[in-house]
């Protein structure tokens, strides 16, 4: 189910999300939230700066791609989530870059999915939609679409990407998806007709997800 929530404020998502997670991790219940970079860093600071402390230990982190490098180069989405102020108090947070090979890196990233998915109750992700109706690091047409592992590695026209795929993705719970500016409409009126197939628009992957909430300032269920 997807739901298209048209409003100008992300705020709005946020106070929705933030409600979310410590209502489930106060009532015991293991939650893996999953991040994106981009417009979204901001957005998950101020989110994570509201969630209740006393119950973070159920919560884990992690990031669903980056940009592979050194640790903490200027483009990873990790370094710009430090940046921002994100600080994960008593939740835990597990890195993708690890100063190893693309190889090493794509294989900790791996197990550290499978892991994570199978120690959470719920799976939330946090993501977004591109111009181009990418979402995390699934690019169109690129090996993320219909490769049949949780995580790869590729060489997009601007970085060198390893991201979960399709089918990792499709084993979230709920996704709450931030998505505002003129630049994102066409994607989003695509997305929301299903006007192409999930090599030319990966994010059609959302209707493989039980629930999700896509805040945006164009579309709504209600116009």
């Amino acid at each position: 189910m997807i739901s298209f929530i048209k409003t100008t404020d992300p705020g709005l998502g946020e106070i929705d999300l933030i409600k979310e997670i410590n209502t489930k991790i106060s009532t015991n219940n293991k939650v893996l939230w999953i991040l994106s970079g981009g417009s979204n860093i901001a957005i998950e600071t101020t989110i994570m700066s509201n969630i209740n402390q006393e119950y973070a230990h159920n919560l884990k982190i992690i990031l669903g791609d980056e940009r592979y490098g050194l640790k903490n180069h200027k483009d990873s989405n990790e370094k710009q989530l430090e940046d921002q102020g994100f600080a994960t108090g008593n939740a835990e947070f597990f890195p993708i870059l690890i100063e190893k090979s693309v190889d090493e890196t794509v294989s900790n990233f791996s197990i550290n999915i499978d892991k994570l998915t199978t120690w959470a109750d719920y799976i939330i992700g946090q993501l977004g939609i591109g111009d181009d109706g990418h979402t995390s690091g699934v690019l169109p047409n690129s090996s993320g679409v219909d490769d049949p592992h949780n995580v790869v590695s590729y060489r997009g026209p601007d970085f060198h990407r390893i991201t979960m795929t399709l089918h990792s993705i499709e084993r979230i719970n709920q996704v709450y998806v931030f998505s505002f500016g003129k630049s994102k409409h066409n994607a989003l009126l695509k997305l929301k007709d299903k006007a192409d197939n999930k090599n030319n628009l990966p994010s059609l992957v959302f209707y493989k997800i039980p629930y999700v909430y896509v805040y945006n300032d164009y579309i709504g269920d209600k116009q």
